[in-house]
């Protein structure tokens, strides 16, 4: 448990910096459960230079969450093509037509009610609660779990479970139940503009005085550096097929191996075939395309 004293130190110091700092992001402006919801799965993984476009993009076409529970899924994959990830747009149209159905289409409010719906995880579901109802609820993500790791001088491999408990526990004790939206937000924009991976900006830090690691003098050793799978080299084969001023497309099977449901140029991956077994492969593709 955090000392009642540091805990009220910690929320004064971060709500005041993020007050002063606060980026001026569009799902802010009017943070409506749907609004947050779909934000915050563009933001998985992703740059928010990259999200604001696609985000404005997507409001305009789906506007409510009405509008995107009957839309097509191949119209979500075109709207979501380019962003990654793309399992995330499919889940988001499973979830709004799960909230339509099962809840005439009102976003829960409690988080044990949003992660029934498709797609909701722990982290999402405490981003609408605190976000867009005002619930008191905690949230962890990569941005979270890297500022308290430091603050609280946690060593360990944060994907492991007894780390992960612990910071859900720390995350709760310190949001508040009279602001858990602006102080969750909070939270995570000092991980995005200050605690960052690599170099981040101490000084101008509202909890560098309250900080392990900064009294460590060695930030960056937190959180644990967890070893990444490798990368996989794949050289792909593309056909450009033009007619009359017009390119031949082809969608992707749902079970395909990389960009699965999407639309795209047709191609093949080489690997190591053949010339010859190359030949016959890629014409028997190309004239299943129109």
């Amino acid at each position: 448990l955090i000392p009642s004293a540091r805990v009220d130190e910690l929320r004064r110091a971060l709500l005041g910096w993020f007050a002063e700092n606060k980026r001026d992001l569009p799902w802010r402006r009017s943070p409506s459960p749907y609004r947050v919801w779909v934000s915050e799965v563009m933001l998985q993984q992703t740059r928010v230079s990259v999200v604001e476009g696609y985000f404005a993009r997507f409001m305009a076409r789906f506007p409510t969450l009405e509008a995107l529970a009957v839309a097509r899924e191949e119209e979500v994959r075109g709207l979501w093509q380019g962003l990654g990830y793309y399992s995330r747009g499919r889940r988001l149209l499973e979830g709004a037509r799960h909230v339509l159905r099962e809840f005439e289409g009102r976003m829960p409010s409690e988080p044990s009610e949003l992660l029934k719906v498709p797609g909701i995880g722990p982290y999402s579901a405490g981003a609408i609660a605190s976000i867009a109802h005002g619930v008191r609820a905690p949230l962890v993500d990569g941005n979270v779990i890297r500022v308290l790791t430091r603050v609280f001088g946690l060593a360990g491999d944060p994907l492991k479970k007894d780390l992960q408990r612990k910071l859900w526990m720390l995350a709760d004790e310190l949001v508040p139940a009279d602001v858990p939206g602006e102080f969750n937000q909070a939270l995570m924009e000092l991980g995005a503009l200050v605690c960052t991976p690599r170099s981040p900006t101490c000084l101008t830090c509202p909890w560098r005085k309250l900080c392990v690691a900064h009294a460590e003098g060695n930030p960056e050793r937190y959180p644990e550096k967890v070893e990444k799978e490798r990368s996989t080299e794949v050289t792909v084969l593309v056909l450009v097929l033009e007619h009359r001023a017009r390119l031949a497309f082809e969608t992707l099977p749902s079970n395909a191996r990389w960009w699965a449901g999407m639309t795209a140029l047709p191609s093949i991956e080489l690997g190591e075939r053949t010339s010859g077994a190359l030949s016959r492969d890629w014409a028997q593709h190309a004239s299943s395309v129109s």
